[in-house]
């Protein structure tokens, strides 16, 4: 008699569709955590350009930038208004005020002092962009203003009243003009707005050249350009 072969039970797939699909979710998940970890980490913790460049931003601007990131790149902008004044100067200037009157003339020479203050209205664009995988930082900002002139006093140098044309107080508040006007005119022919473009990039310069692989520092006139990386 025949021996009787035993009946093989029979092949079980390797992996159930459902099993597929479970995996795939993780793997889904486990990359999905992974690449969020990633930004998080340069972000939080491995981004040192980006904390120093945060740190400069404060430091110059005394305000705590508006970060916005898309593909590894921060963008800082401001998000309160401010200005921010990089030079000062005092200046002295000096006014022959005149005045006639039925032929009797009046006279008034006034010797004014001012501070001077240049940099940049905070009100308007201005923007530091982080790429993190080259490592560079470019910062752009309008040109520099005069931001304030101040009036500090003044001196008369002579005075002289005509025979029926009197020095009076607004004489004295027209020459006062007078002297903010002049001292407007000659901050505007300085070179005070340089000098604040130049103190300022030496600034950025001095708080991220330890961190940063290239440092950009622009001065636009007007609206800044459009930014390097599209922002979401």
């Amino acid at each position: 008699m025949p021996e009787e072969t035993p009946a093989h039970p029979p092949k079980r797939a390797l992996i159930t569709v459902k099993g597929l699909l479970v995996l795939f979710a993780g793997m889904f998940l486990l990359f999905g955590g992974l690449i969020w970890g990633a930004q998080w980490f340069l972000m939080k913790t491995g981004g040192d350009l980006v904390a120093n460049a945060t740190q400069a931003f404060e430091q110059l601007f005394k305000l705590t930038p508006q970060l916005t990131v898309h593909s590894g790149s921060v963008v800082m902008e401001k998000a309160s208004i401010a200005e921010l004044a990089v030079t000062q100067r005092k200046v002295r200037t000096i006014v022959n005020y005149k005045q006639q009157w039925l032929g009797s003339t009046k006279v008034l020479i006034v010797q004014g002092d001012f501070i001077v203050k240049a940099g940049f209205d905070l009100n308007q664009s201005f923007r530091f962009s982080v790429d993190q995988g080259t490592r560079e930082v470019s910062v752009d900002f309008a040109k520099p203003k005069i931001l304030s002139t101040e009036f500090k006093g003044m001196d008369v140098l002579f005075s002289s009243d005509g025979i029926i044309n009197h020095l009076n107080p607004e004489d004295s508040k027209q020459v006062v003009q007078l002297l903010l006007a002049e001292t407007k005119l000659q901050a505007l022919n300085s070179d005070i707005r340089e000098e604040a473009m130049q103190q300022v990039q030496q600034r950025v310069k001095d708080l991220l050249s330890t961190s940063a692989s290239k440092i950009n520092v622009h001065f636009h006139d007007g609206a800044l350009p459009p930014a390097a990386i599209a922002l979401p």
